[in-house]
């Protein structure tokens, strides 16, 4: 199997995706306990942004996007 996005983040952080994967398996779940209350499913009815700018113009501390869903095999 290959995973393009923890690829990506093992050539960005210098570290093998299986270890990139080792680390977001560890961080999700303190994720998830920490945005409990302010994390939450996208509303369908709401319009969503097209463009990043769009998002950067909206959130102007946005530092970094992750945008990855993995399935532990």
């Amino acid at each position: 199997r290959q995973y393009p996005t923890l690829e990506a983040l093992g050539g960005l952080f210098g570290v093998s995706d299986t270890t990139a994967g080792r680390y977001i398996r560890r961080v999700l779940p303190l994720l998830e306990t920490a945005g409990r209350d302010t994390m939450r499913r996208p509303d369908p009815g709401r319009k969503r942004r097209r463009h990043l700018s769009d998002l950067l113009q909206e959130m102007p501390e946005l530092a970094v996007i992750i945008d990855a869903f993995g399935k532990p095999a």
